[in-house]
């Protein structure tokens, strides 16, 4: 297990104690560490191993473009900080520096970046994607962060554009391909399923009148919500995994101003499930959010909703 930091200033840096050997580093939000962000830690890794450094990764736990735009990042995440240091856990990195972007890194120059990370962590390798830069407005690109490796005594790698179709996978594509309901291609991006992680809350209780209980999620405000709709999804309750249908959306048939809910059937399971918290892998949108007439016609549409769910799964 990686060692991680929390830190929200840069002289922070120079009260952990860094590796004597030199540290491989790469840096970036890695937000939803998508096959693109694999690549790079593998390569940073790789690196580490064939040099005798640790290996580090630097990684922003908000957005840059959103703090320096003031844009409000609700429902803008691929994951979460928690979901994050989940994920970069699992890779075989020595340490893990999850950094507050705030005013202070936002005017620190590219200069003075290179600099706490050459005296505090002993920058030895630098392992960077090719449309990567650091530094006030941006003035650490590659032609500079080439021609400083003799100052700060690092080797700086630039790995290639990751494509999937011809096409550079970033967590921007990953987000337009779950607007357009393409979860399929947006999973086969990511490497994984994407998903929803929350506690189970008081609903409406309308799904045990429509004999189809559901599980309503709290999910973090930050997370990037797919659009409304029936998705064929997964439940993963207690390391078991379960069938499940999810619905997101407003319950139209009810009424015209509800609040948007994400709630999941979980296919043949019974148990209360309130307070549990549940992680809903989804692999693929169903159908569109309809108004009935009447409960009988929904209730129908929820019956053929499941049936095509499990030959989905069937088939998958």
């Amino acid at each position: 297990m990686p060692v991680i930091h929390k830190i929200t200033h840069l002289s922070e840096l120079s009260k952990i104690i860094g590796s004597k050997s030199g540290y491989s580093i790469t840096i970036g939000v890695f937000d939803g560490i998508h096959l693109g962000h694999q690549f790079l830690i593998n390569e940073t890794v790789k690196v580490a191993n064939n040099q005798n450094y640790n290996s580090c990764i630097i990684s922003f736990s908000n957005s840059p473009y959103h703090f320096l735009t003031k844009k409000n990042d609700s429902n803008n995440y691929l994951s979460t900080e928690c979901e994050k240091t989940n994920i970069l856990s699992t890779y075989k990195i020595d340490e893990i520096f999850l950094v507050q972007f705030n005013d202070e890194i936002a005017n620190t120059k590219a200069y003075d970046f290179l600099k706490y990370l050459n005296t505090s962590l002993n920058l030895k390798s630098l392992v960077i994607g090719p449309n990567f830069s650091l530094g006030k407005n941006k003035e650490g690109n590659i032609n500079y962060l080439n021609k400083m490796q003799s100052t700060f005594n690092y080797k700086l790698y630039v790995t290639k554009p990751y494509l999937s179709q011809n096409q550079i996978i970033s967590s921007t594509l990953i987000k337009k391909l779950i607007d357009q309901k393409n979860i399929i291609k947006a999973n086969k991006c990511l490497g994984y399923y994407y998903n929803l992680t929350g506690k189970v809350i008081r609903g409406g209780n309308r799904g045990k009148t429509l004999n189809m209980p559901t599980a309503n999620l709290l999910i973090n405000q930050k997370k990037f919500i797919p659009p409304e709709g029936i998705y064929a999804c997964k439940v993963e309750y207690r390391k078991k995994k379960y069938i499940g249908a999810l619905s997101i959306g407003k319950n139209p048939t009810f009424g015209n101003n509800n609040p948007l809910s994400i709630e999941v059937h979980i296919v043949g399971f019974a148990k209360s499930l309130y307070n549990e918290t549940l992680t809903i892998e989804i692999h693929k949108y169903i159908r569109e959010q309809i108004t009935y007439s009447d409960i009988i016609k929904l209730k129908e549409q929820m019956q053929k909703d499941l049936i095509n769910i499990k030959q989905f799964f069937n088939n998958e």
